[in-house]
């Protein structure tokens, strides 16, 4: 199974109207999937688009794949295959407070920086 087909919809600045520069960008889309932004988890390169995230309560990570940024976030990736371990230890914080992702998920909302946000679905 290829990356791509573990995930339901993609999401660009054209389809929920808006420029991704402030947090109105995100809560469109948290609002078209019907989804609590504390349950989402938002992967991205530039820490500006981080932080909108974070306004509106999501999880984020940073991508710090080409080395342009250093991480400035508790949680980052340098590598995509790091990825995993990331969402285990978000999906731990959940479990141990009242505030953030709870398993069994089955929808996400990741932000990836290919300025493309995407729903993702399946268990982890």
């Amino acid at each position: 199974m290829r990356v791509k087909d573990c995930f339901e919809n993609f999401y660009g600045p054209d389809l929920v109207n808006t420029h991704k520069s402030n947090e109105i960008f995100y809560d469109r889309i948290f609002k078209e999937i019907n989804l609590d932004p504390r349950r989402a988890i938002v992967i991205d390169d530039k820490p500006i688009f981080l932080e909108f995230a974070e306004k509106l309560g999501a999880n984020v990570v940073q991508a710090c794949l080409t080395g342009e940024f250093e991480p400035l976030y508790r949680y980052y990736v340098k590598h995509m295959n790091e990825l995993p371990e990331v969402i285990t230890k978000l999906l731990k914080k959940g479990k141990n407070k009242k505030r953030g992702i709870t398993p069994p998920c089955r929808k996400f909302l990741c932000m990836v920086p290919f300025h493309l946000s995407c729903t993702f679905h399946g268990d982890l």
